[in-house]
């Protein structure tokens, strides 16, 4: 039996527990029923334009993973056993002031809270996955998004961040750069605001799906220079091609003139693709910053485009863009000229 899936039907994969993959796309399936061996056979491949799947950090926590489109599900055999090529992201609002701890004047953006990625690629079978992760920072412009992976810069220091990302809402500030002070107490309130957090998204979700809320409180210095902070921040996204996300919140702090910060953000696509939009903003000025404004704004027009030179070839005769090194070429004659020499 054969058949074609439309994206009206919804595809769910059940993968113990509460845990699943629910989405909706298309392809077209073969199901095979062998007798008298009475064996299911399944080909095919389904490509998902749209979903979400769980995603369980041990007992910790569970997160919901917004699908992209293009991934896929294939079946080759074993209805179930398919192989997966699943990317999905949690998307979150985290402080870059918690990744530069003591450096956080250098941060070049007036901006401190902004919108984060965890992106969770799944390969290979259904049941054994293939697990990498990545960091995105969808809104940041390219002086910050360097910044922050010069601060991310092996392995282990993104799986760390992507714990801290999923199971606190915010970054993992490292060793040489903690107030350890208030790391404790950072953390335990990071984690009670994302179970609150979590909570009442997790109502919103039956409600719409173009509106999601966060909560963070975040105490900061000692002494004269301590200060608490209650952050609520925001994302709308009521059209495909309109996004608006933002923070605001009241910092307390006694050398402060400025305890209530807010920042608002809002682009919009101007082309399908997102390459082209148009974007404008509003930011509070941080207390970091020498400027003497209260706040910054800005409009203007974006082009964004992912180049990659990277080209893979087994031999450099196969490539004719790439050259050999200078050290190669020189080889390379001395070898042609002995191998004359003994010729004559």
């Amino acid at each position: 039996m054969q058949g074609e899936v439309t994206p009206q039907a919804e595809i769910n994969i059940k993968l113990g527990g509460d845990d699943g993959i629910k989405g909706y796309g298309e392809g077209n399936l073969k199901l095979v029923y062998e007798y008298p061996s009475e064996e299911v056979q399944m080909q095919g491949t389904y490509t998902l334009q749209s979903g979400q799947f769980d995603f369980s950090l041990g007992n910790i926590v569970r997160r919901n993973f917004t699908i992209r489109e293009g991934s896929s599900i294939t079946w080759t055999s074993d209805p179930m056993a398919p192989t997966l090529d699943i990317v999905g992201y949690y998307h979150t609002t985290a402080s870059l002031r918690d990744l530069f701890g003591t450096e956080s004047s250098q941060i070049a953006t007036n901006r401190n809270s902004v919108p984060v990625n965890c992106v969770l690629h799944m390969t290979d079978e259904l049941f054994n996955p293939i697990l990498s992760f990545a960091i995105e920072l969808p809104q940041s412009d390219e002086s910050v998004q360097s910044q922050v992976r010069s601060m991310i810069n092996t392995d282990e220091m993104l799986m760390r961040q992507v714990i801290y990302l999923l199971v606190f809402n915010r970054f993992y500030t490292p060793d040489y750069l903690q107030n350890t002070q208030n790391v404790g107490l950072n953390e335990t309130y990071s984690l009670l605001s994302s179970t609150i957090t979590g909570q009442i998204n997790s109502w919103l979700s039956k409600l719409t799906d173009v509106f999601t809320l966060g909560f963070n409180f975040r105490t900061d210095g000692e002494g004269e220079t301590a200060s608490q902070e209650y952050e609520a921040n925001f994302q709308i996204h009521p059209i495909n091609q309109l996004i608006i996300n933002g923070n605001f919140g009241y910092r307390y702090n006694d050398l402060s003139n400025r305890p209530f910060f807010g920042d608002l953000d809002i682009e919009y696509l101007l082309t399908p693709n997102g390459k082209f939009r148009a974007k404008a903003y509003t930011h509070t000025v941080d207390k970091y910053s020498l400027r003497q404004a209260n706040t910054v704004q800005g409009i203007g027009f974006v082009f964004k485009h992912d180049f990659n030179w990277e080209k893979k070839s087994k031999t450099a005769k196969e490539d004719k863009y790439i050259e050999p090194l200078p050290t190669e070429k020189k080889a390379k004659k001395e070898t042609v000229k002995k191998e004359k020499n003994k010729n004559n």
